[in-house]
């Protein structure tokens, strides 16, 4: 009964290409710590995408007015 399989062992399921990968078919869940670490890498993430999107709309409000400034100036 001591065996890592029957004890659930996080380690047997680490994939010997990197650490950072598990092994699918081996897998035994996450623990609490790294549920809140992938959990807040997403709010990192989804707050980046925001404020991607946010400096994409601002340059498009700028590309807007100076086009419309330009058509001014050439009419």
């Amino acid at each position: 009964m001591t065996n890592d399989f029957y004890t659930e062992n996080p380690e047997t399921c680490q994939s010997t290409v990197s650490q950072h990968r598990v092994l699918k078919y081996h897998w035994k869940g996450m623990s609490e710590t790294e549920r809140a670490a992938i959990r807040a890498e997403q709010d990192r993430q989804r707050k980046e995408a925001e404020l991607q999107k946010k400096l994409r709309l601002e340059e498009e409000k700028l590309y807007a007015l100076q086009a419309e400034v330009c058509h001014l100036g050439n009419s």
